[in-house]
């Protein structure tokens, strides 16, 4: 199934009933989903785990890299750190397709979203250590002890918490209570 089509035909139409708005226009949709790994520590960890985000998000991190030095934590500054990347429209839509039907469903460990992970806002970070869930990456297991998960952030148009979690649901994110 579609993500992008499933959302457009069926659930911006139940959620302009929920939400109580008169166009599929001002239904609250997802419109970002941020990765981000920060493995820390030697730069070709930080390296490895730039291409192993290039594999689960297909495109190309963005670096970040230490503002300051802290003698205290061994930083210089300038020294690579992670990558992040932002995920808008069809990559969003495919990384999320990928996610929920392959990803999670093979990791036995998931039940679902906690309904306290979500902010005032509505909007929920969740943080994945067995990255060998994404098929990408299972030929791929001697690179990824390394690495040591993954943290994502969903962003929707809505600043409404109920609202949001009945968006997340009606795209088959499991929510529990």
């Amino acid at each position: 199934m579609n993500y992008n089509k499933y959302y457009n035909s069926i659930v911006s139409q139940d959620m302009m009933l929920k939400a109580h708005t008169s166009s599929p226009h001002t239904t609250p949709k997802p419109v970002l989903i941020n990765l981000h790994t920060s493995p820390g520590g030697d730069t070709d960890v930080v390296l490895a785990s730039g291409g192993i985000l290039t594999m689960i998000s297909g495109q190309r991190p963005q670096w970040t890299r230490a503002r300051a030095a802290m003698a205290g934590f061994k930083l210089r500054e300038g020294q690579l750190l992670g990558c992040k990347v932002s995920l808008r429209n069809l990559y969003m839509w495919n990384f999320l397709q990928k996610l929920v039907d392959i990803a999670w469903v093979q990791n036995r460990e998931y039940t679902g979203i906690n309904i306290k992970s979500f902010d005032i806002h509505g909007q929920f970070s969740v943080g994945c250590k067995d990255l060998l869930m994404f098929p990408e990456l299972k030929h791929l297991w001697d690179m990824i002890p390394g690495v040591d998960g993954l943290d994502m952030n969903f962003v929707t148009s809505s600043n409404s918490r109920p609202i949001n979690i009945c968006l997340w649901s009606a795209l088959q994110i499991p929510v529990k209570t």
